[in-house]
């Protein structure tokens, strides 16, 4: 009997039972048109980032998760990420909130590198707004302030001038010599 070779059987590639489960969810989800641009991970500023997606997180899960927030950071850490291999690895922890947590994400990091500073054209527009909208509380406030400081001088002016009043209708009224008539006249023969 001949040996027809060293190895015997199928090959995992060849045994249906040891398919590429990722490939397969790969060809049978539909991705988001914003998946097929790419992202310099380089230009990102990593640190805004990662607050956002610790805060989304939270959002979505309703409980602070300390592990997927890890585990996402840790698929951004390559150069260039993907964000369909992201969704499919992260579907097991945000189940139905997947595909909108990585588009938004994707969003995010598209943005951030072709924004200067590396952060994402949403924040700055959002932290402008919050500054805009406090001047705005301090400009009110002060125009407060001055209508009230107007109204307390009118209202000391106000005072003054009763005030003022009320000294001359008690002062004692001087004589005046020439108006006065003389309670005796002298007559002169």
């Amino acid at each position: 009997m001949g040996d027809a070779g060293f190895f015997k059987g199928t090959s995992a590639g060849q045994d249906t039972r040891f398919s590429d489960k990722h490939k397969k969810m790969l060809k049978s989800m539909n991705f988001p048109p914003e998946f097929s641009q790419k992202v310099d991970m380089k230009k990102v500023n990593m640190k805004v980032i990662k607050d956002w997606m610790a805060e989304r997180v939270i959002q979505l899960l309703g409980i602070e998760d300390e592990v997927v927030v890890e585990y996402a950071i840790g698929m951004l850490e390559e150069p260039s990420p993907d964000p369909k291999s992201m969704q499919i690895n992260l579907q097991g922890f945000l189940d139905k909130n997947t595909q909108l947590f990585v588009l938004e994400l994707w969003k995010l990091l598209i943005s951030a590198q072709t924004s200067l500073g590396g952060i994402p054209q949403q924040f700055l527009d959002i932290t402008k707004a919050e500054i805009l909208k406090t001047k705005q509380a301090k400009e009110d406030a002060l125009a407060r302030i001055r209508e009230q400081e107007e109204k307390e001088r009118a209202i000391a002016a106000e005072l003054r001038q009763k005030a003022q009043a009320i000294r001359e209708a008690s002062r004692p009224k001087a004589l005046d010599v020439a108006k006065v008539e003389p309670f005796f006249t002298l007559q002169l023969l």
